[in-house]
C-alpha cells in the first residue's frame, strides 16, 4: 500500500481498510488509539499441575526414569508453594514408541505438598514397576488443589539431640501417614484401608472398608467416637420402609424399646458363613435394642446353649431355629416356637446329618412333611440360582410346604 507511518494509515477511509486487510485490522487499531474498549478476560489459575517432559533418548531403566522425573516433582511442589495448596493423588503417564501409554496412579494419605514425600512415594511406586517398553517423554498430572491442613511444626525441628528428633535429623511427629502412603504405593491402593462402624447387628459384618484412614488414636471403650457411643448406634435402616423404627412400651421392665427382631443369625458354627461367637450376637443385639434374636445355624444347634447363657445374663429373648437347604435347592428356616417344637427340629438335624457322611447334611421335601410341627418357616428365596420359570414352582411349593410344616398337633 506504500503506506509506512500511523498517520498516513488514518487518512486512509475506514472501510476501504476493513476491506483490503479485514475488519479485525480496524478493531485492532482502534483498540491501540483507545478509541475502543478492550477488556481483558479475568485470569483463571490452573485447577491442577500438569506439564510433560520428552527425552533425548528412550529410557529403558526405571533408575534413570526416576533422575529424569526429579525436575518435573520439583516444579510440581513449586508449583504447589505457589497456590499455597496441596494434593492427595499423582498421575504419572509414561509415553511409549509403539504401545499405548503406561498410567502409574497414585494416593498420598494426607494433603500435602512437599517435594520429598511426592519423590518417596514415585519411587516406591516405580520400584515395584517392569517398563514393558523404553520410555520416551512422560507427563506429571496431579489432583485437584486442597487447602493445606493447619499443623504445628516441631519447634526443635533440624536442632540435633531435640526431644522430637529421631536419629538422623527426622522429627519425630506423626509419620503414620507418610508409612501409610509408601505401604499404598508398594503393596497396592486396596492393600491399606481404613474400617468404619455401620449399624448391623451381626459383629463380623458391623463394619465397612474406607480409602480414608483415621489416623487419629482410637478411642476407649465407652468414649464417644464422632459424637456418639457404640451403644446409641441407630439400628440398620433397611429394616424399615420409613427409615424410622417403630417404637413401643415394653410391659415388663416399663422402657422404650425398638419392634425389631432377627430371625436368621448365623454363628461361627456354622463353617465358612458365621465369623461370631454366640455370645458376641446377643452383646450385639442387646446394645442395638433388639426386642428378640433368633440363632439359626445351617442344620444344627451348636450355638444354642451358649447363646442361651449369654441371651439369660443380658435379658434378651432368644428364639432357636436351624438353617436347612434341601437337595433341590430349596432354602428355608425353621423356627421352634414351644418344646415340642423344638423337639421335632432335634429330630429334623439328627436324622439329616445321619443320612450321609460326617460334616455333611441331607434333606428332601418329603423329608419336611408332618416333621416340624409347631415351627415357623421362612422361606429364602435364592434368585440367582432359580431361574424365571422356574420361579412360580418354587413359590407354590414353598407355601404349600408351609402350610404343612406350620400345622400344629392337636
Amino acid at each position: 500500500m506504500g503506506i509506512t507511518r500511523i498517520g498516513e494509515l488514518l487518512r486512509l477511509p475506514r472501510a476501504g481498510i476493513s476491506r483490503r486487510l479485514s475488519p479485525a485490522a480496524v478493531l485492532d487499531l482502534d483498540i491501540a488509539l483507545a478509541r475502543q474498549a478492550a477488556p481483558r478476560r479475568a485470569f483463571v489459575p490452573r485447577v491442577r499441575f500438569r506439564e510433560r517432559c520428552d527425552f533425548e533418548t528412550e529410557i529403558e531403566t526405571v533408575v534413570y526414569l526416576q533422575k529424569a522425573l526429579e525436575p518435573l516433582i520439583e516444579r510440581c511442589a513449586q508449583f504447589l508453594r505457589e497456590r499455597q495448596a496441596g494434593v492427595q493423588s499423582l498421575e504419572l503417564g509414561l509415553r511409549h514408541r509403539v504401545i499405548p501409554v503406561t498410567r502409574v496412579r497414585l494416593g498420598l494419605a494426607t494433603i500435602t505438598s512437599e517435594r520429598r514425600r511426592l519423590t518417596d512415594v514415585l519411587d516406591e511406586k516405580l520400584n515395584r514397576l517392569e517398563l514393558a517398553a523404553p520410555v520416551r517423554g512422560m507427563e506429571l498430572k496431579s489432583g485437584s488443589l486442597q487447602p493445606l491442613p493447619a499443623g504445628s511444626l516441631d519447634a526443635f525441628a533440624g536442632m540435633g539431640g531435640g526431644r522430637g528428633m529421631r536419629a538422623g535429623g527426622v522429627c519425630a511427629g506423626n509419620t503414620a501417614p507418610q508409612l501409610v502412603e509408601r505401604l499404598r504405593a508398594r503393596l497396592g491402593e486396596q492393600a491399606v484401608y481404613g474400617v468404619v462402624s455401620v449399624p448391623e447387628h451381626r459383629p463380623e459384618a458391623a463394619w465397612r472398608r474406607v480409602h480414608e484412614l483415621r489416623l487419629t488414636p482410637a478411642t476407649r471403650a465407652g468414649e464417644r467416637a464422632g459424637g456418639m457411643r457404640v451403644s446409641e448406634m441407630p439400628r440398620p435402616v433397611w429394616c424399615f420402609s420409613s427409615g424410622r423404627p417403630s417404637v413401643g412400651i415394653c410391659t415388663v421392665c416399663s422402657r422404650e424399646t425398638a419392634m425389631y427382631a432377627e430371625l436368621h443369625a448365623l454363628t461361627n458354627f456354622s463353617f465358612l458363613r458365621g465369623a461370631s461367637q454366640p455370645e458376641e450376637l446377643v452383646l450385639q443385639a442387646t446394645r442395638l435394642r433388639y426386642s428378640a434374636l433368633a440363632i439359626t445355624d445351617e442344620c444344627s444347634l451348636a450355638g444354642v446353649v451358649r447363646a442361651h447363657i449369654a441371651a439369660k445374663q443380658h435379658g434378651l429373648p432368644l428364639i432357636i431355629g436351624a438353617e436347612f437347604t434341601c437337595v433341590d435347592d430349596l432354602k428355608l428356616v425353621a423356627l421352634a416356637t414351644d418344646r415340642a417344637s423344638y423337639g421335632a427340629l432335634s429330630r429334623v438335624i439328627s436324622r439329616a446329618r445321619r443320612s450321609t457322611v460326617k460334616g455333611r447334611y441331607a434333606l428332601k421335601r418329603d423329608d419336611f412333611t408332618n416333621s416340624l410341627d409347631g415351627c415357623l418357616i421362612i422361606w429364602l428365596p435364592r434368585s440367582g440360582r432359580v431361574s424365571l420359570p422356574q420361579h412360580g414352582t418354587c413359590i407354590g411349593a414353598a407355601v404349600a410346604l408351609c402350610r404343612t410344616c406350620c400345622r400344629r398337633s392337636a
